[in-house]
C-alpha cells in the first residue's frame, strides 16, 4: 500500500467502526442517523461497517506481508527481477557469457 492508500484506509476503517457500533445498537433498538431502520434491520450498518473494516485491515496486512517477502533474500522469480536497472542485468549476462 502506498501512502495515499493508507491515508484513505484510516478514515474508512474509522467510518466502518462507527457503522459497526450503529449496527450493534440498531439490532436491538433500531437506529436513526439520517435514515431510520426498525430494530431487526438496524443491524445492516454493522454489516457495511464490518465489510469496510475487515476488508481494509486484511488488505493492509497482506500488503505488508508481500512487501516483507519482496525484501527477503529469496532468489529472483525471473531473470532480472530484483536488479535496480537493466544495465546491471545486462552486465551480469555479459559476465556469464565471457
Amino acid at each position: 500500500m502506498n501512502l495515499f492508500d493508507k491515508i484513505c484506509a484510516v478514515p474508512t476503517i474509522a467510518l466502518g467502526a462507527v457503522f459497526m457500533f450503529l449496527g450493534a445498537l440498531g439490532l436491538f433498538i433500531g437506529c436513526n442517523a439520517h435514515f431510520a431502520l426498525p430494530p431487526i434491520l438496524g443491524c445492516l450498518p454493522f454489516i457495511f461497517g464490518w465489510a469496510m473494516c475487515i476488508g481494509l485491515i486484511k488488505y493492509w496486512r497482506l500488503a505488508a506481508k508481500l512487501k516483507a517477502e519482496k525484501r527477503s533474500n529469496s532468489p529472483p522469480s525471473f531473470p532480472g527481477a530484483g536488479y535496480e536497472s537493466t544495465e546491471r542485468f545486462e552486465s551480469l549476462i555479459n559476465e556469464e557469457r565471457a
